[in-house]
């Protein structure tokens, strides 16, 4: 039995949205955990980009709402980074975005859905790589977290 679209995306924001409000209350019991801040934010970010991929027009929905999700993803691997100690690295976080923006600025790559999925697909695996790497270099339960990866 296939679920519906729409059963998937409100699951999937379900669960997001959850893991976002569950970053902030850490963060406002410790200040000093900026990797909470961020993860909540790219979650809250990913969810107003996905709502957006299906209530805006179609034209606004591919640049914006794809836009949001790709900078939600710099704003959890900032995290991700903040997790290590290292501050975030605010002249990358949004060039996924910016490229995704001026891409779209491009009338053949509007209207090819196929080469939309594969580049926005390549974007946002390069993200989570680099998140993944963040994770993976971090010294405090080492064996473990990397178990997890």
């Amino acid at each position: 039995m296939a679920l519906d679209p729409k059963t998937l995306l409100l699951a999937m924001l379900l669960v997001v949205s959850l893991l976002g409000m569950a970053c902030a209350p850490i963060w406002l019991q410790d200040r000093s955990q900026k990797a909470m801040l961020w993860i909540a934010a790219g979650c809250m970010l990913f969810c107003l980009g996905m709502i957006g991929r299906v209530t805006l027009p179609f034209l606004p929905a591919i640049a914006l709402g794809n836009a949001l999700v790709f900078l939600s993803y710099g704003l959890i691997w900032s995290g991700c980074r903040a997790l290590r100690l290292r501050s975030p690295r605010r002249d990358l976080l949004a060039v996924p975005t910016a490229v995704w923006l001026v891409l779209c600025l491009i009338p053949t790559f509007r209207q090819n859905i196929d080469l939309r999925i594969g580049i926005s697909g390549l974007m946002i695996v390069a993200q989570i790589l680099v998140m993944m790497r963040e994770i993976w270099l971090m010294r405090p339960g080492g064996l473990s977290i990397r178990i997890w990866l």
